[in-house]
């Protein structure tokens, strides 16, 4: 279990087990959440069913290694080429907005300038969604955490929206960025956030599928992003020592997948 699940979820699960030592399912609400959802060009790939289990193996493992470096994002799942994050839950997050970007920018990067071993070009599509949710474990057997509510069909919705290496956020990633440390630029078209590490670019409203016409902002990150892309929230519930070292593995995590284009 500890290994499927966060260390939270897998006390909760104890402290709830029947007489008959069988975890009972549970969810619980969360206020202010980040999601994250990732997806590869996996099915463009024309790999055989073989090196597709595999270099898809590698690169969600090389994206788990950016999650375990990254305090206060939890991996929630992967679903065929697609690969689903949060800050805020389990654990609360004061800077949910702020951490998922980084994570994003970073998950970029890994992609960037590379192919899967077919020679297409790797490319990622990214959506971010602030909000509340339900999370927790249902059913008994296989358990999984998962993540209920609009927040996460909205994050979806950002994903498909993106174009090819892009990381598309909603209006509410720009207001809980904005209320953590971002600084809206005097037209209101930009919001520079975490020392000025990343920006929000806003984009054209769209009209979303089931949500009605929709305010987005495009995720970047800036020249400034090696130096400073973890805002003064985040730095005060991490020791530096944990970025430093963040930092460096991340920058490892990159070489693991794929080839240079």
């Amino acid at each position: 279990l500890k290994a499927m699940l966060p260390k939270r979820v897998v006390n909760r699960l104890i402290e709830t087990r029947s007489a008959h030592e069988v975890p009972e399912p549970f969810a619980e609400l969360y206020h202010d959440v980040t999601v994250l959802f990732m997806r590869v060009n996996i099915h463009e790939a024309k790999l055989s069913t073989d090196n597709t289990v595999r270099e898809l193996n590698m690169l969600f493992r090389a994206l788990d290694t950016l999650v375990a470096n990254h305090p206060n994002t939890t991996k929630v799942e992967t679903v065929g080429g697609e690969y689903v994050a949060a800050s805020g839950c389990p654990e609360e997050c004061c800077a949910s907005a702020c951490a998922i970007s980084s994570l994003a920018m970073e998950a970029l990067r890994i992609v960037k300038d590379r192919k899967w071993s077919s020679g297409v070009p790797m490319h990622m599509s990214v959506g971010l969604h602030s909000g509340s949710l339900a999370a927790g474990v249902a059913g008994r057997a296989a358990p999984n955490f998962r993540l209920f509510g609009d927040t996460v069909n909205t994050a979806s919705r950002m994903k498909s929206q993106a174009h090819d290496n892009q990381a598309v956020g909603s209006d509410a990633v720009g207001d809980y960025v904005s209320s953590c440390c971002g600084k809206l630029s005097s037209d209101g078209s930009m919001i520079e956030f975490c020392g000025g590490g990343m920006k929000l670019t806003r984009m054209e409203k769209r009209e979303i599928k089931g949500k009605g016409l929709m305010q987005l902002w495009l995720l970047e990150e800036t020249g400034k992003f090696d130096e400073n892309h973890v805002c003064r929230s985040l730095q005060s519930l991490n020791p530096p020592s944990t970025t430093a070292s963040n930092n460096h593995a991340s920058s490892t995590v990159v070489n693991q997948v794929g080839s240079t284009v």
